[in-house]
């Protein structure tokens, strides 16, 4: 029997359930789409062979009614859907820092984080080092973001990075901008530009890196199977998409690297 296709989203539902999908033109479309796996619990053969099920099984986390998606940042792991919008922000801060340390770097830290609300005019500073002042929690209030979750997002992001800093590794560069996409972003594509084309005197760099764009799509398009899977199986299926269901919300880290004071000679 050939081994199930596990594709970026994942839904699992009852076996029944599922069974019943193949007689209804309707519900026959999910398992059409080429970005959704729908999964049948309990495990059976095929089912039980494949890995990344076995460990979600394993972990008590492959229950009807989860959804869960594919983090590009982190080797391809699954995260559920409640998680995507904090684990996806983190994964990715994760990922430009290793790009970071393959340029050369010798420190990566986050100098600033606004929120960016939906309909508002100016962005929200979070400010770093201390718990978000009245001010800050009053302007998140006001546009109808949870604070705690910005609370957690800063506490993730407010990072800081040391290397030992050297000469660019271009092989290494390379295969973690396509492993993780980043080579997309145009804020990274422009620090890598900057490092390999300058003349060897790039000493510091700064970026702004919008760290939550695709949390903030991925669960736009959650909410929406969500909504989709309801109809087909009754308003008592919901999906949980966590507090990112704020899709108005998005973080932007603004980036400061710095650079050993040797020439470029990448290895």
């Amino acid at each position: 029997m050939r081994r199930p296709e596990l594709r970026p989203r994942l839904v699992v539902l009852k076996r029944s359930d599922v069974n019943s999908f193949r007689y209804d033109s309707g519900k026959s479309r999910l398992l059409a789409d080429p970005f959704l796996t729908v999964v049948p619990a309990p495990l059976s053969p095929p089912w039980d062979e494949v890995s990344e099920l076995g460990d979600l099984d394993r972990q008590g986390r492959l229950k009807p009614g989860t959804v869960f998606v594919r983090n590009p940042w982190d080797e391809g792991r699954y995260v559920e859907s409640g998680e995507i919008y904090e684990q996806f922000q983190l994964a990715k801060y994760n990922a430009i820092a290793h790009v970071c340390d393959a340029l050369g770097a010798e420190l990566l830290e986050t100098s600033e984080i606004q929120a960016i609300v939906k309909g508002t005019e100016t962005p929200i500073k979070i400010g770093l080092g201390r718990p978000l002042d009245q001010h800050t929690k009053l302007l998140l209030g006001e546009a109808g973001v949870d604070t705690q979750t910005v609370e957690r997002i800063r506490s993730q992001l407010e990072q800081r990075h040391r290397w030992d800093g050297g000469p660019p590794n271009r092989a290494k560069v390379d295969d973690w901008m396509i492993r993780t996409g980043l080579d997309a972003d145009p804020a990274i594509r422009g620090i890598v530009r900057h490092r390999f084309e300058g003349s060897g005197g790039l000493r510091e760099y700064t970026l702004v890196a919008a760290i939550s764009k695709e949390a903030v799509r991925e669960v736009a398009v959650v909410a929406e199977l969500g909504s989709m899977l309801a109809k087909l199986l009754g308003s008592e299926f919901k999906v949980e998409i966590g507090h990112g269901r704020q899709t108005g919300f998005e973080v932007q880290v603004r980036l400061h690297v710095k650079f050993p004071r040797y020439g470029i000679r990448a290895r």
